[in-house]
């Protein structure tokens, strides 16, 4: 038996040393071709554009993400953008969607990607986009009529590439970043309402972008208005606000301030409706309710009586409001602002008959607001 023991032994340590020396002659690529545990991730590409703001807000959403789903390693690839770019009346994003298109010719597509505002159906007709549907019912279990082929987050919309390999980590991708979206807005949004809770009022909402948009906060959050509420999110301009209805791609309603391009100072305040939601009766009322809010954060010295005074005298009667003022002309002056209207480029006989689906895309009715100290005499009429 000892010797048998023995024998046995004997053997196996000569197995092993054939082992090591077959193993010592083999090619190196030969022994790393075997995937490790991390090359058993699914990789998704997310492919997007933006600024650098874009780009840090998507490393955050990368890092939960993979946190919660360990065996997807996500690649971000934004492309740099400019606001400049993201303004294009056709939507077409310059570079940008070049890069995708040329990757789906190449049938190399990312997994995930951003459609530009208004593209959406370009994209569906090629059948580059998935339908999601199947996956929001398997969630969600919210059956809808029709298709859904993105996801807004924001003014981003998010879609599946029909060339995925991984369509349901995809959708769990899209998903994840719309609803870490919703709990970034939500937390941004409470802490602006319990800022303008504390009603800590400028003199002029015109002194800087916080005094602006404390000075809105505080009168949206008193009005009862939170949903009118400002915040500013990671792919918006710094003086720029923007409102816009569920599940629409644009913005209906958005603010804008003009500073000095030697300094910070603010020179003034623009809100503006979208001409073809002019139609829209529950846009028309946020939008008169948004001029009364515009211009007590302008000046919010002003009483109730004089912000009254000041939509009176620009020609709108606020219970029976009506956008065609926005076409006259002049200007009215009050406590060292001057106020004037615009509808550049609309058909003021469009605006009369409400006949608003006529009117461009991209047109808007504006009201604007600059300090003013020098008196002058305030005249508003139609013109000619």
């Amino acid at each position: 038996m000892k010797d048998r023991g023995t024998f046995v032994i004997f053997i196996v340590l000569i197995l092993l040393a054939g082992v090591l020396l077959v193993k010592s002659f083999l090619p190196t690529s030969f022994l790393a071709s075997k995937p490790s545990v991390s090359d058993d991730k699914i990789k998704l590409r997310l492919s997007g554009y933006g600024g650098y703001l874009e780009e840090e807000y998507m490393k955050e959403i990368k890092y939960e993400f993979e946190e919660m789903y360990p065996h997807v390693e996500v690649v971000l690839e934004i492309s740099p953008t400019s606001y400049e770019d993201m303004q294009f009346k056709t939507g077409f994003i310059p570079g940008y969607e070049q890069h995708i298109l040329a990757d789906f010719a190449a049938k190399d597509a990312p997994d995930v990607f951003y459609v530009p505002q208004g593209r959406s159906s370009l994209y569906i007709d090629a059948e580059a986009l998935l339908d999601l549907q199947p996956f929001l019912f398997e969630k969600y279990g919210n059956a809808m009529a029709k298709e859904t082929y993105t996801i807004n987050r924001g003014s981003i919309n998010l879609g599946v590439s029909s060339q995925t390999d991984h369509p349901y980590e995809a959708f769990l991708l899209i998903d994840f970043i719309n609803n870490h979206y919703q709990k970034t807005l939500d937390s941004i949004r409470e802490k602006a309402i319990t800022k303008a809770s504390a009603f800590l009022l400028p003199d002029s909402g015109l002194e800087s972008k916080e005094a602006f948009e404390d000075a809105w906060n505080a009168f949206a959050v008193a009005m009862n208005r939170n949903d009118l509420i400002l915040w500013k999110l990671p792919e918006q301009v710094s003086n720029y606000w923007g409102f816009r209805m569920p599940n629409e791609p644009y913005d209906y309603m958005y603010i804008q301030l003009t500073s000095n391009s030697f300094s910070n100072q603010i020179k003034s305040a623009i809100i503006s409706l979208e001409a073809h939601y002019g139609d829209n009766q529950k846009v028309i009322q946020n939008f008169k309710t948004a001029i009364e809010i515009f211009i007590r954060a302008v000046d919010p010295t002003l009483t109730s009586e004089e912000v009254a005074q000041i939509i009176a005298d620009l020609g709108f009667d606020m219970a029976n409001f009506d956008l065609l003022p926005f076409h006259m002309v002049g200007s009215v002056y009050y406590n060292g602002y001057e106020y004037s209207t615009e509808a550049t480029a609309i058909d003021i006989e469009l605006t009369r008959k409400k006949e608003f689906y006529k009117i461009d895309l991209w047109l808007a009715y504006r009201l604007r607001v600059k300090k003013q100290d020098m008196l002058r005499m305030p005249y508003r009429k139609y013109p000619k």
